[in-house]
């Protein structure tokens, strides 16, 4: 430019070329750099680097309204992971290629919400809705001693040491039935042992707590040794409005009525 002596190109015997301007590159093929390329600094240390002295350093990916924006992670050639945002929303997508679908997606409508498994996260955290264990509070490195937690139909499930194909310890039905040991409720409490015992109760002593039992006039079943000692258990059911014992069963089988 004659009229502007500050702006130039300079090509030297090396190959190198300084632009002291603007560079527009207006091909319409391929075009590519062999080397590092940098953004606001002469020394890259990438395929690609971008630094601002002083300010915001970001780089802009945009499209029309009507298209995506993407930028793909490649292995050798294919298409392995993806993060974009889709043609028809305004969310951010992480896509694996390993199933073809979407893996995260971060919500951008206020909401805050991110989903995995799901593109429509409906709670800050939505795990979708395939069934199956779900999260793992811990696990070793072969997947043989899993600690977590599960969903089935209408049921959720409770793990504790167990190895892929394993049962849940404990699971919680819809409409509020428990179930220890088992999946198959009838009554708001199951419980099913592996051992001889099913239900322990009790403290070092074995003066447990008790289970009540009814509503307004309710009766407690309980293991102490009151009035008689350390060593000479026996079985209670007592009014729990009057504290009055009921009926006792001692440990040599005597039975004490009232």
């Amino acid at each position: 430019d004659g009229n502007d002596s500050t702006k130039f190109a300079v090509l030297d015997a090396d190959g190198n070329m300084q632009v002291n301007g603007n560079l527009n590159v207006n091909g319409t093929g391929n075009n590519y750099f062999a080397g590092n390329v940098g953004v606001g600094t002469d020394t890259p240390t990438a395929e690609l680097e971008v630094f601002a002295a002083g300010q915001e350093s970001a780089v802009h990916i945009d499209a029309d309204s009507n298209q995506q924006s993407a930028l793909y992670f490649d292995k050798g050639g294919e298409y392995k992971t993806a993060l974009y945002r889709p043609a028809d929303s305004d969310d951010l997508r992480i896509w694996g290629a390993s199933n073809q679908s979407d893996i995260i997606t971060f919500k951008n409508d206020g909401s805050g919400n991110v989903g995995i498994g799901t593109t429509n996260p409906q709670n800050l955290l939505d795990l979708g809705s395939s069934l199956g264990k779900k999260i793992a509070v811990y696990q070793n490195t072969d997947g043989t001693d899993f600690y977590g937690f599960g969903i089935d139909h209408d049921t959720l499930e409770f793990y504790a040491a167990v190895d892929p194909n394993g049962s849940p310890a404990m699971v919680l039905k819809k409409g509020g039935k428990v179930g220890i040991g088992t999946n198959n409720l009838s009554f708001p409490l199951t419980v099913v042992g592996a051992g001889s015992d099913t239900v322990w109760l009790g403290t070092s002593n074995t003066i447990g707590p008790g289970i009540v039992l009814g509503g307004g006039t309710a009766f407690k079943l309980r293991a102490t040794s009151e009035g008689d000692g350390e060593g000479s258990n026996k079985f209670v059911i007592s009014n729990v409005g009057s504290g009055a014992n009921l009926f006792s069963l001692k440990y040599n089988g005597n039975i004490g009525i009232g």
